[in-house]
């Protein structure tokens, strides 16, 4: 098992740990200036707290007050990584929160960098595991536990997104009650594309970092792998492909296909809708967009996708289907017939498949 991820979020599990006990100087290393085009932004809340966003961490939360920002870029055998911390302590307790974005050549098992994760912060914090559960948390894989020392109880959320791991922590004193802080804290922490816009912040197209065509070699192949239904050893291909060249609209709509067809409905959103930000006339990306909302219940949003999707190519038989499932999840019969008859004219197997979901 790969050690990186556990390693790189541990500097979370330190940083709680040496402001918790007041005794020790901050870590030697010199953090990394954010760029000045990702800015994070606080907003004061009615509830006396704020509304913290970090663009670059595509995530918002509400905390008592706007968060320290440490950023660090460390080397490693598997290429470079950089850990971004947010830190606040008030008068009782701590809030983090912390993120690490990978070298695109680094592969690992999910799963298991998670469960290391969650051991190696325990660990770093000499404190002992009291409980732990798997979740799925606004449609990502998620590990919570709570683990305790002498004086102070420490509630993490471990979630992994695409190839980005993020952390969530609270650290309270023992024998005081602040959970009404604390699930505030968890309860409002959103990944951009499951906040109540549901947009998620896109980059723009940028130049590569190496020859442009690295992107290119990258999604060719990955195609082969994915025409071998080899989707998983494709995904990890697809998404060099997007690190390369950041502007490849066809390698997000790959990826979005595969986290469809692997359930991951939320990291399917995301990226449609970056495949869309590059290339708006996609009636495919649109399309698998949809099936992504329809599958996670927002079945308006995945009318319109469909609807777009009809729109930008004619007699479109896949997304007439599906905007009749969606009308139907709807409880819109009328509107489900209506597709169900211009099916019949296009392709009359699924105006058959579509009708008997009707009846």
């Amino acid at each position: 098992m790969n050690k990186l991820l556990a390693s790189s979020l541990l500097l979370v599990a330190l940083s709680i740990f040496i402001q918790a006990q007041e005794h020790a100087s901050r870590p030697s290393a010199t953090p990394v200036p954010r760029p000045t085009n990702t800015p994070n932004t606080a907003a004061t809340n009615t509830g006396g707290w704020v509304t913290f966003r970090s663009d670059e961490g595509q995530f918002s939360v509400l905390i008592p007050e706007t968060p320290e920002t440490k950023v660090e870029t460390t080397p490693s055998s598997h290429g470079p990584y950089t850990t971004t911390l947010f830190i606040l302590r008030d008068a009782t307790n701590i809030y983090l929160l912390g993120f690490v974005d990978y070298d695109p050549s680094f592969n690992f098992n999910r799963r298991a960098e998670l469960e290391a994760n969650r051991d190696n912060f325990i660990k770093g914090v000499k404190a002992t595991l009291v409980s732990t559960q798997d979740r799925v948390v606004d449609g990502y894989s998620t590990i919570e536990f709570v683990a305790e020392t002498a004086d102070r109880v420490f509630t993490s959320r471990v979630m992994m997104v695409g190839r980005r791991p993020y952390q969530i922590a609270f650290v309270s004193n023992k024998g005081v009650d602040d959970s009404v802080k604390r699930d505030r804290f968890f309860t409002s922490f959103k990944i951009a594309n499951s906040t109540a816009t549901n947009t998620p912040v896109a980059p723009r197209p940028t130049s590569s970092t190496g020859p442009f065509n690295s992107g290119q070699s990258y999604y060719d192949q990955a195609g082969v792998l994915f025409n071998q239904k080899k989707y998983s050893e494709a995904l990890d291909l697809y998404l060099k492909a997007v690190q390369a060249n950041p502007a490849m609209a066809d390698a997000y709509y790959q990826i979005g296909w595969i986290y469809n067809d692997m359930s991951r409905y939320n990291e399917a959103v995301n990226n449609l809708k970056q495949a869309i930000s590059y290339r708006a006339d996609y009636a495919a990306a649109h399309n698998e967009l949809g099936y992504a909302l329809h599958q996670l219940g927002r079945y308006p949003e995945a009318v319109k996708e469909y609807q777009t999707a009809i729109a930008q190519r004619r007699d479109y038989a896949s997304a007439t289907y599906n905007l009749g499932m969606a009308y139907l999840a709807l409880n819109n019969r009328n509107a489900a017939l209506e597709q169900y008859r211009i099916l019949q004219r296009i392709d009359p197997a699924r105006a058959t498949k579509l009708f008997n979901q009707v009846k």
